[in-house]
């Protein structure tokens, strides 16, 4: 039986530096999955590439240790990713926690920019890194974890570019007193205004409820986002706050699809 005084070696999961979110991912995985291993899913005894781990963190370690077969490792976390894709929040966590430190050397040497700093890209791709876990790549052939990253890198780090050509192709009208000069657009939004992350999820949503996002899933994502926590809507449905994440993350999921 394994024990879990030597799963992780000690500085496995650094914190990265000013990201709020890398912090409180880091510091989540060492309170509930360290500290206090978590048991494993059920689900994972089903599945013979999982059924080693008797806890979540064990998954992890494997992972990460030289020791591991290069077959073995892909062959894990092709479990992992298989599972998070249909919504096991565990099988999630592993993976995201696994692709941290890539990400951060990622944007490690990136300059800052004006507008964003290093923290700001790195929230993004950890964003981003959600997304790709819960909804599945395809792997063309390549190694999970690479298919995986560059999935990541390609949603995260080439956001702006397409949000400004978004921007460059808004409506606009032009000030009567100044032909030609380009105030707003049909909203009333100055160009130069940011865009809220409130109105580019709003605008998400949209997008998907006219490419058939089914009105259910964007009632719920619409009311967990700006209305009832999910504890309060999980009352309300009558469900355990897990089954209410679970159909969270298949509506993500399927909004996702439709987006790309």
């Amino acid at each position: 039986m394994r024990t879990t005084a030597h799963l992780r070696s000690p500085g496995a999961a650094p914190d990265f530096g000013p990201s709020a979110l890398a912090a409180a991912l880091n510091r989540e995985w060492r309170h509930r999955y360290e500290l206090h291993p978590a048991p494993a899913p059920q689900a994972w005894a089903s599945d013979p590439d999982l059924a080693g781990c008797r806890y979540v963190v064990e998954a992890l370690a494997e992972l990460e240790a030289s020791s591991t077969p290069v077959v073995r490792r892909e062959e894990l976390l092709v479990a992992l990713t298989r599972a998070a894709a249909s919504g096991d929040t565990e099988a999630a966590r592993v993976v995201v926690q696994l692709l941290l430190p890539c990400l951060v050397a990622a944007i490690r040497f990136r300059p800052d920019t004006p507008d964003r700093s290093r923290a700001e890209t790195l929230d993004d791709l950890v964003s981003a890194a959600w997304e790709a876990v819960a909804t599945g790549v395809e792997r063309r052939g390549r190694p999970m974890k690479v298919a995986l990253l560059r999935r990541i890198e390609h949603q995260a780090l080439r956001r702006p570019e397409r949000a400004a050509r978004r921007h460059s192709a808004r409506e606009v009208f032009a000030d009567p007193a100044a032909t030609g000069t380009v105030l707003a657009d049909l909203s009333g939004r100055p160009l130069d205004a940011e865009v809220s992350a409130e109105e580019q999820v709003l605008a998400l949503l949209v997008d998907g409820a006219r490419a058939g996002l089914a009105p259910a899933d964007v009632r719920l994502l619409v009311s967990l986002t700006w209305g009832e926590g999910t504890s309060a809507r999980a009352a309300a449905d009558g469900m355990s706050t897990r089954a209410l994440r679970y159909r969270r993350a298949a509506a993500v999921r399927r909004l996702a699809v439709l987006a790309a």
